[in-house]
């Protein structure tokens, strides 16, 4: 089980890329117990990213899709890559 400061560290990096998501014109939803983002996608499931440590980059947060994927760092200076790789994936859903 996750330490609920580890969980909160993960749900401030989700809370960042959800506002620059948002400062982009997307709609956001935000899991209230997890490290989770939900973007809603007209024709197609949505889009869903999580923070999650990855141990084979020394055990750093990082965003990733649910069910796929590594996205970038969870750290400010990869937050654009980060929203980049989301608008894609969000585009290859409509």
């Amino acid at each position: 089980m996750d330490d609920p400061r580890d969980t909160d560290a993960r749900r401030v990096r989700v809370w960042a890329l959800t506002q620059a998501l948002k400062a982009h014109g997307y709609e956001v939803e935000v899991a209230e117990s997890e490290p989770l983002l939900v973007i809603p996608v007209p024709s197609g499931s949505p889009v869903q990213v999580r923070c999650d440590y990855r141990e084979d980059c020394g055990g750093e947060p990082w965003f990733r899709f649910v069910g796929g994927a590594a996205i970038a760092p969870a750290g400010g200076e990869h937050l654009q890559d980060a929203v980049v790789a989301i608008k894609g994936a969000v585009a290859a859903r409509r």
